[in-house]
């Protein structure tokens, strides 16, 4: 499980994220999540719901992961 917190919003096609997602697939990891916290700098009035639901999706796939 890779979860990865941005400022902004790239929804993840920022380089860092396409460098993990690479480098897990180059280690021959055939299955692993993506969950970007992303917006919480751009929209400051909304980063506690963008936490809030984040937490909830980790918690979701966390059940199947």
């Amino acid at each position: 499980m890779h979860i990865q917190s941005s400022g902004s919003v790239y929804n993840g096609s920022d380089p860092a994220s396409q460098y993990v997602k690479t480098l897990f697939t180059f280690l021959g990891f055939k299955d692993f999540q993506q969950l970007f916290v992303e917006g919480m700098d751009h929209f400051p009035e909304r980063a506690e719901d963008i936490m809030e639901e984040a937490i909830k999706k980790a918690v979701e796939m966390g059940k199947t992961f």
